[in-house]
């Protein structure tokens, strides 16, 4: 019973949580091709260059 008197309260914080990550996820990860290089600049100074394979920044943050 107490389960069921919950369940609208965290319906409500699951949707927006949901939302923002479906929003933020797909601006955090690239993945880059064999036969390219990427340069992260993490708030306009360069931070190191990334081979081949996925790479995961940081929304706003970080520049690729």
């Amino acid at each position: 019973m107490e389960l069921i008197e919950a369940l609208p309260r965290l319906i409500s914080w699951a949707i927006p949580i949901i939302i923002l990550a479906v929003i933020v996820l797909p601006q955090a990860i690239r993945i880059l091709r064999e036969y390219e290089r990427g340069v992260i600049f993490r708030l306009g100074k360069l931070l190191t260059a990334k081979g081949p394979g996925v790479i995961f920044l940081i929304p706003i943050v970080d520049r690729m």
